[in-house]
């Protein structure tokens, strides 16, 4: 089971009260909300956590006041005493996005943004493969692979739970074939499947499942 779900968020609403925030949101996360100063920063991350509990609560009945999840070191979340049943969440300008299995699971999103300092963060988490990549493509072309090789890296690492590590470069991505393979110091990692999601031309997103079922689009 591999499925994955977007939500639309309106950054002109207001962000929840501390009061309700503290009700819904788990203890961790509830107090990375009160340290977000801007509005549209806390909008991203409630809206991003009411998308996985109406997710939970249609497809596996699971009821609203009964889903508390906790974090693993790495910031990794996950359900206690719900084994079957892995996600993982991501948000970037207006979007939420969910991932949902019954394996360890990663996503990521981010809006295509071009910035002064492209190349220099390009060669901090690029293998060397991928940067020649980078440096022979077009502009519009380099900008998306930048962002495509982004969401593979992390949702790679949200997947395996470890947050941001300093050998990015050491991870490189083959785009070739059918779907990303992913190589650690020129070896071929496996047990590890991705699928890239194109869910609105402005945006690139990943996936990164330990289970090698079709992705389901919800």
């Amino acid at each position: 089971m591999n499925i994955c779900r977007f939500r639309q968020i309106s950054l002109a609403q207001q962000a929840p009260s501390p009061a309700m925030a503290a009700g819904n949101l788990p203890p961790a996360k509830y107090r990375r909300y009160m340290a977000l100063q801007r509005n549209e920063d806390r909008l991203r991350m409630w809206e991003a956590h009411r998308l996985l509990i109406d997710t939970l609560d249609s497809q596996f009945t699971l009821n609203h006041a009964l889903i508390q999840y906790v974090e693993q070191p790495g910031k990794k979340p996950y359900l206690p005493g719900q084994t079957g049943i892995r996600f993982n969440l991501a948000h970037s300008g207006t979007l939420a996005a969910l991932a949902l299995s019954e394996s360890e699971t990663g996503i990521d999103i981010e809006e295509i943004v071009a910035h002064d300092h492209l190349s220099q963060t390009a060669r901090v988490f690029m293998s060397d493969t991928e940067w020649v990549t980078f440096n022979q493509l077009p502009e519009n072309e380099s900008l998306r692979f930048f962002y495509r090789i982004w969401t593979l890296k992390e949702s790679l690492l949200k997947n395996m739970g470890t947050g941001i590590l300093d050998n990015l470069r050491a991870y490189s991505f083959d785009l070739d074939g059918k779907s990303p393979l992913v190589r650690l110091n020129g070896k071929r990692l496996r047990g590890y499947h991705f699928f890239e999601i194109d869910i609105n031309p402005a945006y690139a997103a990943s996936v990164c499942s330990c289970s090698p079922d079709p992705l389901v689009m919800m």
